[in-house]
Order: C-alpha cells, then structure tokens, then sequence
C-alpha cells in the first residue's frame, strides 16, 4: 500500500519498506523479529515453569546487555563456550553483536536451538573422554 509522503517538499511516494529502510529501522525489525520468535517458541512448549535462578538468568541475558557482556568476559563463559576470537572483539565493542548473540545464547539455554558449542571438559571423571577415543 503506497502511502504519502511526509512533509511538504518530499517527492514521490513511500511505501512501508522504503520509509523503514529511509529511516533505518532494518536492524530493529531484524531484532524484533527474532525476539518474536523466541518467545513465541518458549510459549508454545508444554512443560513446568522456570526456577527462579533460571528465570533471573534469562532475564539478566534477555534485558541486561550489560550485565550479559560482564558474564561473557569476567567469568569462565568462554572456558565453558567456544566462541571465536573475531567474534570476542566484536561483543566487546558492538552492541548489536552482543544482542544477537545474547538471542544465540538464550536459545541455547531455553533448549530452542543447538545454537552454542561447548568446550570439551579436559577430564571426564566416571566416564571415557571422546577425545580419549579415536
């Protein structure tokens, strides 16, 4: 649907794409559309209700980027995830990055998407080490 143009000097029509793109709204939906679709897939599944330490986790993770970079660098996240050293850098000084990986992380946590990779632990008490066995 064409609509008209803002303002009284503005040439032409707009359509929705061409005003959201005008105004640079393309990552806002991007991000929009994949928080739609987490949640969307979180309620859709049957099953009991998050702990409370779950629920302030993801919480944290969802609402405080912040928050979610500090857990990322100061604590042993990267022990534990693999996350490649360009993409490190980036989390570090991209806002967008860190939500988009924040979004990767949720999935991962809410059990949505194998959507993390997961160091191999360097011992596997109880158990042979799939390193071990080659």
């Amino acid at each position: 649907r064409r609509h008209r143009p803002w303002g009284f000097r503005e040439g032409g029509d707009w359509t929705l794409e061409t005003w959201c793109r005008d105004q640079g709204l393309e990552t806002y939906r991007e991000m929009d559309r994949e928080w739609k679709s987490i949640m969307l897939q979180v309620g859709a599944r049957p099953g009991k209700p998050l702990g409370a330490k779950f629920r302030d986790h993801y919480y944290q993770v969802a609402y405080d980027l912040d928050w979610f970079q500090g857990y990322i660098f100061d604590t042993d996240f990267l022990k534990i995830f693999a996350v490649e050293p360009e993409l490190q850098d980036r989390l570090r000084t991209d806002a967008e990055e860190l939500l988009r990986f924040a979004f990767r992380y949720l999935k991962y946590m809410l059990r949505l998407e194998n959507s993390m990779t997961v160091n191999l632990p360097r011992s596997c008490p109880g158990q042979s080490c799939p390193a071990d066995e080659k």
